[in-house]
Order: structure tokens, then sequence, then C-alpha cells
């Protein structure tokens, strides 16, 4: 009995935090496209962001992202590559099977996505805009909700 009750109020602590890091990210209109500062890249367009997140360009960038439930992939998957997640899924499914392209890293918290772009000099991210950068990481672009 004592298992069964230890099982429910960690996964029960799980789901609030999922929770409270969604309700933080609804506080948020703008979504943070970052990189390591230690990348030569200053600017990229729309065009670019769809490629690197597609794997259609992954020469100058490593694109990781974070969970699938999350508001700002919503937002970065409607806004920048203009498909739902479940058509997202179908196109890499393709891509792998194909073995032209594979999909994004997929990255937990959005404090281990950030360590991640900070600590991986070609990495690539998005983040909502409360996000508290590190210090080696930049701003490459802002989407609007």
């Amino acid at each position: 009995m004592n298992k069964y009750w230890f099982i429910l109020v960690v996964s029960s602590l799980l789901s609030f935090s999922h929770l409270v890091e969604a309700s933080e990210e609804k506080n948020n209109s703008k979504i943070l496209v970052i990189k390591n500062s230690q990348n030569a890249t200053k600017k990229i367009t729309k065009s670019q962001l769809r490629n690197i997140f597609l794997g259609r360009n992954t020469l100058m960038f490593e694109p990781v992202i974070p969970p699938q439930e999350t508001l700002s992939r919503i937002i970065f998957n409607m806004k920048i590559i203009g498909l739902n997640e479940s058509r997202i899924q179908s196109f890499y499914a393709q891509m792998r099977f194909s073995g032209r392209a594979r999909p994004p890293k997929e990255i937990a918290t959005t404090k281990k996505l950030l360590e991640y772009v900070a600590n991986t000099t070609n990495a690539i991210s998005y983040v909502p805009s409360n996000s508290e950068l590190p210090h080696n990481v930049e701003i490459i672009y802002i989407i609007t909700n």
C-alpha cells in the first residue's frame, strides 16, 4: 500500500511540474529562438529556421526542441514550420525511412534545453520569452504570438 501512495505522489508531482511550466509559458507572447554565442551566425530568416528544424540544413546548427506538450513548441511549429505536430511527426517518419533526415533532439525541460544550448557550440532551439538565458546564449530570432 505504501508503494502505491509513493508512486501516486511522485507521478502527481511530475505532472504538476509540467503544468507549472505550461502555465508560465501561457503568460508569454513571444518565443525566443536561441543559439550558443560561440556560433558566428548573427541573423537568420524564417525560411532558414524552417529548413534547420525540418532537418534540411543542419550544417550550421544542431536543432534541439522542447517536449511536444509545451506551448512554445506548438507556436513554433505553427508559425515557423507551418505544420501541426502530427504532420511534422509524419514528415520525420518518411525522412527516417528514406535516410534523408532525422528529427531534432528533444530535451525534457527548458532548464536542460538552455544548458544544452549553452554547452553546445552549434545548438539552436527556442524558449518562452520569460526564460533566463545563460550568459553564452544569444537570441537570434523572435516569434510573436
